[in-house]
């Protein structure tokens, strides 16, 4: 394991590692702490509360239906508990469809609403980075969020690809 340690501190040398500085960032964390993302999020609050109150009451009438449907079903006739579940089951689909739905309309909302503070907090990050040196940034929740151009290898590993695509034709 010494040896290992040892080989690899010469193949890399040690200004190297030294000479690296990243950080990393809460984007989410970031944009919900500043002003404009409190107001943002209550806005999202005021906006979509009637509506989950709506879906809310949807949900326990489905549920209301669902419960006497099976309290009923040892008394109703094959072709009318047969049309009955076939009813909940459309109502239930119907359900699903406006949840996600909403869902949607609240996430593109809140993009809406966000991307005015995203867009100044990355250029936040790209000043803070390049103020004190970083080599990168990531995004704790999710991956790199800022990095000098020189390690960035999108472009060569674009560029191999094409080459292998060229090789194989």
């Amino acid at each position: 394991m010494k040896k290992v340690l040892i080989a690899l501190a010469m193949v890399f040398g040690t200004s190297g590692f030294a000479e690296d500085k990243m950080g990393f960032i809460n984007v989410e964390k970031a944009v919900d702490g500043t002003t404009d993302g409190k107001k943002a999020n209550d806005e999202l609050q005021k906006v979509f509360k009637a509506r989950q109150d709506e879906l809310r009451k949807k949900e326990d009438d489905l549920k209301t239906k669902r419960d006497d449907l099976m309290k009923k079903e040892s008394v109703l006739a094959d072709q009318v508990k047969l049309r009955k579940q076939m009813e909940l089951e459309k109502d239930i689909a119907e359900f699903q469809k406006q949840g996600m739905q909403y869902q949607e309309e609240i996430r593109k909302k809140e993009f809406d609403m966000k991307k005015p503070i995203l867009d100044a907090i990355q250029k936040i990050i790209e000043d803070i980075a390049k103020k004190d040196s970083y080599t990168m940034i990531l995004n704790a929740k999710q991956g790199v969020v800022w990095a000098k151009n020189e390690i960035d290898i999108t472009q060569r590993v674009v560029d191999e690809y094409e080459k292998s695509k060229k090789g194989k034709k």
